[in-house]
């Protein structure tokens, strides 16, 4: 059994160990062996190789790819070779023998035996999978996508950013598969068409992107081609039906595709492309761009379409820099801007002259700047041309060419629409214009169409259009070949008419010019549009001259536009113009325009904004006018009866703003039209009117046929508003309305309604209108008393919808507004409502119910204000418990305003009803929604879409929250935040208590951008205990007056505004004011990031902060670029640097601050605290102003003040600094400071300023234009260092030593021009020694503030180029010419002379031969507040050069200039005078010559203002001549009975202005008639606030009779005196229009018995505003005044702000005052009466009412003064004593009679006067008590 056992395993035996070990022997003997049948396997395996290579190198040559499997065969083939031929190298080592040769080496060739038979085997698998087929080898790859930079990396293309985002976010949409970009011709839409395709590959949003090039003539063959290729898709079917399959088939393999199809020019099939979509294929998304927005929405039918509109003026630069690099010349930097602007947006044009301006000099760009300028360029604009012209081509019709050539001819600035459908009309370039509607609706379609190629743009305003200045010299160049018009490309305001031929020109556009004179007869026999703008008529001259024949070489033209000229009277020759269809004389100033009856063709008449009083009677002969506007024709007063009536074709009438003296129905008089003519217009379908009194419209006046209409029923005028639109009807009635008149048709079909202090509604809806408006789009309410809903439902259920349209809608001031809705709906009204606005409705407490915030769906703004009862916004009624909180989400408003709530509780409030004890209900608030106290907002609203958030004097004391911290997660796109003036906010967000899994690790404000917070006096901090993230601030505005912030930002939680976790990265604008108790803004370690991007910073009144810039963190201020700091009383340093060792430091810290500007810190002692030593630097500041900063010893460090190298401007006033510059202690004296950019310097009010630096260095001020430098102490040796002057011979005597400058012989100030010193300043430098050439450029200098009478004239002589003095607040009494003989001293040719505040001057200069010199240079002279000046020049004075003289305020000043002074006068062109009080003349004769010619040649205009005493221009019997005088304003002239005596010539003055803007004028016909006529209407009078009826006596002759009352409520001052026939001062119906009257003083008139009488006037009819202004009242020498009124003055005169009253010789008066009288004088401080012979009593006791003891009477009286007054008893004649509070002195002479008076002050003393004969004065505080007795006079 065992044998058997062991039998069995000796075979396994033997397997297992002897046949193995067999094997392994045979390794090392077979070796040889092993190896040849390696070699021969290889070489096969090459032959093998070697046949496949050829194919694939054939198949790599097409650019085909080689399958992996075949080129990983090939790889490893390879691979495998070379690791056999290295066993056949190691074979030769293993033949090797050891042991000296005898025995070979068997380990090696064992280990190489295994190697080679393992190898062998590969080589044998690799053989076997090397059979391939070779006519599948390879294939056709995808072609690679080119993926160029970005050009969007540049932060500055915001709006690329932004489309780019759009279109991204739109991709990602699931609801999106067709978006589309649309834009002009070189704008961009390629580039973000590619910008598209690398990031939807980079952020792998789909499997395969594809893009290809439409363009103009798509080819399908072509574009199927190219997505093949990219594809990697051979298509070799020969139909594109059968290449449209092949490439569907292909496509549908993918399951996300984004197909981008650039430059879609006309609607492209996607099928025939074989692009599967919709449908078809769900994952495939199309990206399309094109010129024309309606291919894309229309043709194409994206979902979605975005503008890209040219790049802004910003954008445009910075891509400009981009390419041309930076530009750091300032004189390349202004031209390069221009260029840039010439590109106009374009980033084609921006990139194509960048590119071919980089590296150039300055010539170039000055020539390319020429050339961009020229339309025709060859070069550099061929390629935008080509492509406007292309867009221009491809328009649609003939007509939508020709109107986009119109546009581009009119297209100067703003294009109206309106202007554009005339001109249409009138040019015949619609396809039909039967109706003006009809002519109206194509224009606005044509509009569309062009808007839609990109061609034109909306406007700035509404029913306005721009178009590119790039589109516009297209269409002009292409309009130039055919149409030849005639129009400046810019805004150029010409004086002349161009001097051209006219004759091939058809059309001439001028919109804005500044003609003076048309050509007397114009040749152009192909002009078919004129148009000529001069702006508006109120503010340019009335001066455009039209000869009688200018029209008869016209007569073709079709369209005539004038604007803003004043033509008086149309010329004859306008009749001429047969083919005349549209007439437009807008906002001009015309009296006959009779010759337009003659235009029998004439189809629009437009006389908008004019000013013509009266329509003229032919135009009734126009039956063939379809337009007739009339709107804001405020002047016009007269329509001749039955005129309208005639325009039977008439469509369209304006006349809003304009006429409204219609007659009263039932009136014959026939002198103006009635509202009753406009019923025989039959076609009439547009209607514009003011109604201003609803008798005037006759019964049925507006029917159904009306289709657009704007009509205003009441007589205050409206304000235009922003919304667009066909009807239109504001009301205001201040009555009950009535609905007849048709008035209920405009009711129902009204787009707009307002409706303005209507009477007698309760509710909008049902009392107005039962309908429901179905039309009403806007409404407005406002100044209502009776008004208690907007719908009341309770009258009747609404089965329709109401207000289904409506869009905004505005309740203001409606008192008794309760609820906007009020009963139940059973639909849902403001479904469609976008703007809400409520404010002064004090009863409402609630302004929705949740049910009816269900339908506010479409709400974007509200704003809630001024309602003092509103208690919460939303309220929630439904009674449903906490469990079942239904949010209240205005899921599209964009912003919410919230003003001036004081009550208000909460935005949303839930309330449920209870039963009271009586059966009734109450509210009460579910106490578990409440926080106590409760924040604004939280739970129960939600605003997801909110962007703008302004709260502002909000909430009662409970409401200390704005936010809870989980209603901030509903502020996702909230951009700006303002809370303002809310009196108990604490904090801003209320953190709350989380369950756990609910807990805020942070709160972010992700897209705010805006955060304000103003006046918040208990706010402790913005949100406790979380981290805060704004990730996008960047302005925050702080003005809180803080009592409990001592940090902005700090980790001490409870002392701060914002704790350590909150992160600014983004703030770019911060400013803190009034943060009384703050103490530092930042603590030592704030967050990462943060104010890392701070560019400007704003610290003001913050009384403890003791310094701005912390020494530890400097670095991270970098960026900032503004610095203001303001009346910080604490800060004794700016930046606070750390402690460092200049050697140490590796390199410098460069600080980007370019302005810094530090105003009244007290306690300011550095700014930097230690010399910088480099190791930061400044040198970018390029602007520093320092003021009232009284310790400040000194500005710069040393090492500051040398690396100004870019400081333009440098203004230090009204501090304590002794030296600009400090020298560090123990530092090397700085040799020299240069700055070389600097262009102002202004140091003034530095008493203690002694040296610019301290140490000998040289000063440079290379560029320096204007230096200012005034009250800086006894600073000789100042005045010598900074203007590098030596002392002359005698220094020594004012005990002064010098530090003379290093290289004094540099000029200090080479190109300085404007000067301006003190007089000490002038004597120091007169003092010194001038070297040659000193401020050689100089051609300005000031004297400012000068107080000694210094040699001006002495220093002017030295400044060769000097041509302006100003001389302003300065003790000079005349310009004195020292060198009294001519010695050679070169006179200054002084052009231009202003003399400001010289109170001591009375003669500017006196007789001399060398000032005559001087005069003759003046161009300009300006004298002005020069009080005690007498004459303005000696008689002998020449003006030869003067073009401008201007005088004003010189009150002494008679007449201005002799008659030889006028007639030297030869080029002057404007004369002002103004304010002087005692002018009588311009021109005074005072040796009586004999009258002779004096002619003014270039005179154009003459402004006399304020000129109380002025009578005449001249007096004598001169003759004056004015050949181009234009302008003539006289206003304030009330004595100016005529012009001149003698013979008058003004050939082209055609009106006299009234006012400075032209506003009012008049004209009679001639000068001296237009001055008669208005001295006689005593325009003078309007405007003069004091008035004395002596001085006037024109105004004193019909004060009492024919004085126009208007004029009184001008009326400040009014002195009525030596008037000897007046009874009374101001009778009642003057007192009503004395409305401003202050002072009043009445004297001298010796039959004055009354001054106010008040017959006819009682209490009832509300008359108590008269004389309510009244603070002084003055009665003097009125011997016969009985008393100061004749009745009861109670409730008629208001004398509750009379501060003083005086009486003086009124020797008949018997008292003044009625207790109940006197009692009203809350305000009266001082009573003085004097010499009053008969006055028994001040106050008398009728009226006293019982308990009167002890009445409060003149509460601010403090000083009576009582003189000679014999009669006087008592001060009041009642028994009680009367207490007068603040009354400090009583002055009591000669007052025999008076026993006693009782008056009680504040300190309860009764102060009793005495009958004694002589002065008393009581200090009333201190007063003893006295009665009859003799007490010493104090």
């Amino acid at each position: 059994m065992a044998l058997d056992t062991i039998l069995a395993i000796v075979p396994m035996i033997v397997e297992y160990t002897f046949v193995p070990v067999k094997r392994h022997v045979s390794y090392a003997f077979n070796c040889g062996s092993k190896v040849e049948k390696l070699k021969n396997q290889v070489e096969n395996l090459k032959n093998q190789r070697d046949g496949l290579k050829p194919h694939v190198d054939e198949a790599k040559s097409r650019g085909d790819k080689i399958y992996a499997n075949i080129q990983n065969w090939l790889n490893s083939v390879d691979e495998a070779i070379g690791e056999a031929d290295d066993l056949v190298v190691d074979e030769e080592q293993a033949r090797e023998r050891c042991f000296l040769g005898l025995i070979p080496n068997l380990k090696k060739r064992y280990k190489l035996s295994k190697k080679v038979e393992k190898k062998a085997q590969t080589v044998a698998e690799l053989r076997e999978k090397g059979e391939f087929d070779l006519d599948r080898i390879s294939y056709r790859p995808p072609l690679w996508q080119i993926m160029p930079p970005s050009v969007y990396n540049n932060e500055v293309l915001h709006s690329r950013i932004s489309i780019l985002e759009k279109v991204m976010n739109a991709l990602r949409d699931p609801a999106f598969n067709m978006i589309g970009v649309y834009g002009v011709g070189g704008v961009g839409k390629t580039t973000l068409a590619k910008e598209v395709r690398r990031k939807a590959i980079e952020d792998k949003l789909f499997d395969v992107v594809l893009m290809v090039t439409v363009s103009e003539t798509p080819e399908l063959r072509k574009i199927q081609g190219t997505i093949a290729d990219m594809l990697g898709l051979e298509l070799k079917e020969e139909t594109e039906e059968g290449r449209a399959c092949r490439l569907r088939q292909r496509l549908l393999q993918e399951k996300k595709i984004l197909v981008i199809l650039d430059d879609i020019w006309e609607q492209l099939e996607l099928e025939k492309v074989g692009i599967p979509f919709g449908n078809d294929h769900k994952g495939c998304k199309i990206f399309l761009t094109s010129r024309r927005e309606d291919i894309l929405s229309r043709d194409m039918g994206t979902q979605e379409s975005f503008e890209l509109r040219v790049l802004s003026e910003a954008e445009a630069w910075s891509l400009f820099v981009t390419v041309v690099g930076d530009v750091t010349n300032q004189d390349l930097r202004s031209i390069a801007t221009e260029v840039a602007k010439k590109c106009a947006g374009l980033p084609v044009l921006i990139v194509t002259v960048a590119g071919a301006l980089k590296n150039r000099d300055l010539n170039e760009w000055n020539v390319a700047l020429k050339e961009l300028s020229k339309v025709d360029n060859e070069g550099i604009q061929s390629k935008v041309y080509a492509t406007l012209k292309l867009s221009y081509n491809h328009l649609a019709s003939e007509e939508l060419k020709s109107f986009f050539l119109l546009c581009a001819q009119i297209a100067q600035s703003d294009i109206q629409i309106g202007d554009l459908l005339l001109y249409s009309m009138g040019l015949d370039l619609l396809r039909s214009k039967d109706t003006v509607e009809y002519a109206r609706n194509r224009v606005y379609k044509l509009v569309r169409d062009l808007k839609a190629s990109c061609l034109l743009l909306d406007g700035d305003r509404n029913g306005s259009l721009k178009m590119h200045d790039v589109v516009r010299d297209t269409a002009l160049d292409i309009a130039s070949k055919s149409q030849h018009p005639f129009t400046f490309r810019d805004v150029v305001e010409t004086k002349e008419w161009p001097n051209r031929d006219f004759r091939s020109c058809s059309r001439i556009a001028l919109p804005s010019c500044e003609i003076h004179e048309l050509p007397e007869r114009l040749e152009c026999p192909k002009l078919e549009l004129l148009v000529l703008g001069r702006g508006s008529i109120h503010s340019k001259g009335p001066d455009l001259n039209i000869s009688d024949i200018f029209f008869e070489g016209i007569t073709k033209l079709k369209v005539v536009h004038f604007t803003g000229m004043c033509l008086w009277s149309l010329p004859p020759s306008l009749g001429y113009l047969t083919n005349l269809l549209t007439l437009c004389l807008d906002e001009c100033v015309l009296r006959d325009a009779s010759v337009i009856g003659e235009l029998k063709r004439l189809e629009v008449l437009s006389f908008r904004r004019s000013m013509i009083e009266e329509l003229p009677r032919e135009i009734a002969h126009l039956t063939r006018l379809k337009l007739l506007d009339l709107s804001d024709c405020d002047k016009l007063k007269v329509i001749p009866a039955n005129v309208i009536s005639r325009l039977s074709l008439l469509e369209e009438l304006y006349m809003l703003e304009s006429f409204g003296q219609w007659e009263l129905q039932g009136l014959n008089s026939s002198n103006n039209a009635s509202l009753a003519e406009l019923k025989n217009l039959s076609r009439l379908t547009t209607l514009e009117i003011d109604v201003p009194d609803v008798k005037m419209l006759p019964k049925d006046l507006f029917s159904n046929k009306l289709e657009r209409y704007d009509i205003v029923i009441g007589k205050k005028r409206y304000r235009y508003d922003e919304y667009l639109s066909s009807r239109r009807l504001r009301i205001r009635l201040n009555t009950d309305i009535h609905l007849d008149h048709g008035v209920d048709l405009l009711l129902k079909k009204a787009e707009v309604l307002y409706l303005d202090n209507v009477k007698g509604i309760k509710s909008i809806l049902y009392d107005m209108d039962w309908e429901g408006f179905p039309q009403l789009k806007h409404l407005d309410i406002k100044n209502s008393d009776d008004i208690q809903y907007v719908i009341n439902s309770t009258v009747q259920v609404p089965s329709l919808n109401v207000f289904p349209i409506l869009e905004s809608l505005s309740l203001n001031n409606l008192v008794s507004l309760e609820k906007i809705c009020y009963g139940r709906l059973t639909t849902g009204p403001f479904t469609k409502l976008r703007i809400l606005k409520v404010g002064k409705c004090n009863r409402l407490n609630s302004l929705f119910s949740f049910s009816i915030v269900r339908n506010l769906s479409q709400l974007q703004e509200m704003t809630v204000e001024y309602c003092q009862n509103m208690e919460e916004i939303v309220i929630d009624q439904s009674g449903v418990g906490e469990d079942n909180i239904e949010v209240a989400e205005f899921s599209q408003l964009r912003s919410l305003r919230l003003g001036a709530l004081p009550a208000l509780k909460s935005f949303c409030l839930k309330v449920k009803e209870s039963t009271s004890d009586d059966g009734g209900s109450n509210e009460i608030v579910l106490e578990d929604d409440v926080h106590n106290p409760r924040p604004l907002f939280e739970k129960m609203v939600s605003f997801p879409n909110l962007e703008e958030l302004y709260v502002e004097s909000i909430g009662c004391q409970d409401l200390k929250y704005l936010f809870t911290t989980s209603f901030v997660k509903s502020l996702l796109r909230l951009k700006s935040l303002h809370v303002d003036d809310c009196g108990f906010m604490e904090r801003i967000v209320l953190t709350e208590e989380f369950a756990e899994e609910e807990r805020l690790d942070k709160i972010i404000f992700s897209d705010l951008e805006n955060l304000t917070l103003w006046d918040l006096p208990n706010l402790t901090s913005f949100c406790d205990g979380h981290l805060i993230e704004f990730c996008s601030l960047t302005n925050l505005r702080i003005d809180n007056r803080l009592k409990s912030s001592k940090s902005f930002v700090s980790n001490r939680l409870s002392q701060s505004l914002f704790d350590e976790k909150v992160a600014f990265s983004s703030l770019e604008h911060l400013s803190i004011i009034s943060m009384s108790n703050l103490e530092r803004i930042w603590h030592n370690q704030l967050a990462g990031g943060s104010f890392c991007m701070l560019k400007s910073m704003t610290v003001g009144d913050c009384k403890n902060l003791h310094t701005l810039f912390p020494s530890n963190d400097l670095r991270r201020f970098q960026k900032l670029e503004q610095l203001n700091l303001m009346n910080c009383d604490s800060v004794e340093e700016i930046y606070q640097l750390p402690e460092f060792n200049a050697e140490e430091e590796s390199f410098a810290i460069d600080l980007n601050l370019r302005s810094m500007k530090i105003r009244d810190l007290k306690k300011l002692k550095h700014i930097w605290n230690k010399d910088l030593q480099g190791i930061f630097t400044f040198r970018n500041l390029d602007s520093i102003e320092v003021a009232q900063c009284k310790v400040l010893k000194n500005l710069f460090p040393a090492s500051v003040a040398q690396n100004l190298l870019l400081l333009e401007k440098l203004s230090v006033y009204s501090c304590g600094v002794e030296a600009i510059v400090a020298k560090a202690e123990g530092a090397k004296a700085a040799s020299s400071f240069v700055f070389p950019k600097l262009l102002s310097l202004n140091l003034t009010n530095l008493q203690d300023i002694r040296r610019f630096y301290p140490g000998i260095h040289s000063l440079e001020f290379p560029r320096l234009k204007d230096l200012k430098v005034h009250d800086c102490g006894n600073g000789m040796e100042f005045c010598s260092e900074l203007f590098s002057l030596q002392g002359k011979h005698g220094e020594e005597k004012h005990h002064i030593t010098i530090q003379q400058p290093l290289h004094s012989e540099k000029k200090v100030f080479p190109n300085l021009e404007k000067l301006s010193l003190d007089g000490q300043m002038i004597e120091m430098i007169l003092q010194c020694q001038l070297p040659k050439g000193f401020l050689s450029k100089v051609n300005s200098v000031e004297l400012i503030r000068e107080k000694s009478n210094v040699d001006l004239f002495g220093f002017l002589q030295r400044l060769p180029n000097l041509e302006t003095v100003f001389v302003d607040d300065s003790f000079l009494q005349e310009f004195v010419l020292q060198c009294e003989d001519n010695d050679g001293t070169m006179l200054p040719r002084i052009r231009n002379l202003k003399l400001w505040r010289l109170d001591y001057i009375k003669h500017i200069w006196k007789p001399h031969p060398q000032m005559d010199l001087v005069l003759q240079n003046l161009h300009t002279m300006n004298v002005f507040h020069c009080y005690n000046l007498v004459s303005l020049a000696p008689s002998s004075a020449s003006f030869q050069n003067l073009t401008t003289l201007e005088v004003e305020s010189c009150k002494v000043l008679k007449h201005l200039v002799t008659p030889s002074a006028a007639k030297s006068m030869v080029q002057l062109v404007t004369m002002k005078i103004k304010t002087c009080e005692t002018l009588t003349e311009l021109v005074a004769d005072e040796q009586n010559g004999t009258p002779e010619e004096i002619e003014f040649g270039k005179l154009k205009t003459l402004k006399l203002i304020d000129l109380e005493s002025l009578t005449s221009f001249c007096f004598s019997g001169f003759t004056f001549k004015f050949p181009c005088l234009e302008v003539v304003t006289v206003e304030r002239c009330p004595n100016m009975r005529t012009f001149s005596a003698g013979a008058l010539s003004t050939p082209k003055l055609q009106c006299v202005q009234l006012r400075s803007h032209f506003e009012i004028w008049l004209w009679e016909g001639d000068l001296n008639a237009t001055i008669r006529q208005l001295y006689m209407e005593m325009d003078g009078f309007n405007g003069i606030h004091k008035v004395k009826l002596s001085k006037f006596p024109q105004i004193k002759e019909k004060w009492h009779t024919q004085l126009p009352l208007k004029l009184l409520d001008w009326f400040r001052e009014l002195v009525v005196d030596n008037c000897e026939y007046f009874s009374k001062a101001l009778s009642s119906n003057q007192l009503q229009f004395l409305k401003r009257l202050t002072v009043l003083i009445v004297e001298k008139c010796s039959s004055l018995e009354e001054i106010f009488d008040l017959e006819g006037m009682n209490a009832v009819e509300g008359h108590d505003e008269l004389v309510l202004w009244l603070q002084e009242l003055h009665l003097i020498d009125l011997p016969k005044l009985r008393r100061l009124w004749n009745k009861d003055p109670r409730g008629i005169l208001d004398f509750k702000n009379l501060r003083l009253l005086k009486v003086h010789n009124c020797s008949s008066l018997g008292n003044i005052f009625t207790l109940p009288m006197a009692l009203e004088l809350v305000k009266l401080e001082c009573i003085e009466i004097k010499r009053c012979s008969s006055l028994e009593e001040i106050i008398n006791k009728e009226g006293e009412e019982e308990g009167a003891r002890d009445k409060t009477i003149f509460p601010s009286l403090h000083s009576i003064i009582l003189e000679y007054l014999p009669s006087l008893v008592s001060f009041y004649s009642g028994s009680d004593v009367l207490n007068c509070p603040l009354l400090k002195k009583i002055e009591i002479i000669d007052c025999p009679k008076m026993e006693t008076f009782s008056i009680k002050n504040s300190s309860g003393v009764i102060v009793e006067g005495s009958k004694e004969p002589c002065k008393r004065c009581f200090d009333a505080s201190t007063v003893p008590i006295f009665s009859g007795k003799d007490d010493e006079e104090n």
